[in-house]
């Protein structure tokens, strides 16, 4: 799913119609039913949510030493002089970038994606994959 994060609207919408048209055959539904109720029968989350979720979790592995050496070399924290309260909110820089395309990469859009998390959310230490992933599922839910 972190492949298709940088895929457009137009191209995001097609696939999001692909898969609530196939959760539709595989319960035997009408077309003009419902793809919310069909999704969650399944057990499944649509797929915009499913590539924040992925990203998210890629993200947490890159920064917590569980993910390949150059990938966690993409990301620093930001360093803060000061002692202020927003010196302790464990943001990443954000590398620069001049067109749409650059932010489509993972080091852009993986350290949005991780500045965009509640700091309740960053920033619990001795946090597992999974407690993470469940923090970001309902942080999602909910936004």
């Amino acid at each position: 799913d972190v492949v298709w994060s940088g895929c457009t609207q137009d191209e995001s919408r097609c696939l999001e119609s692909l898969l609530n048209f196939g959760c539709k055959i595989v319960l035997h539904r009408r077309r003009d039913s419902s793809s919310t109720a069909a999704l969650q029968e399944l057990g499944l989350t649509t797929l915009t949510l499913r590539r924040k979720l992925h990203m998210a979790q890629c993200m947490f592995r890159s920064l917590s030493s569980q993910a390949p050496p150059y990938l966690s070399r993409l990301f620093s924290y930001v360093s803060c002089h000061h002692n202020t309260r927003s010196s302790f909110t464990s943001q990443l820089n954000l590398p620069l970038v001049r067109s749409s395309f650059g932010q489509k990469a993972f080091s852009f859009a993986g350290a949005s994606l991780w500045c965009s998390l509640p700091t309740a959310i960053r920033a619990t230490p001795n946090l597992s994959l999974n407690n993470y992933t469940e923090l970001c599922k309902r942080f999602y839910s909910n936004a």
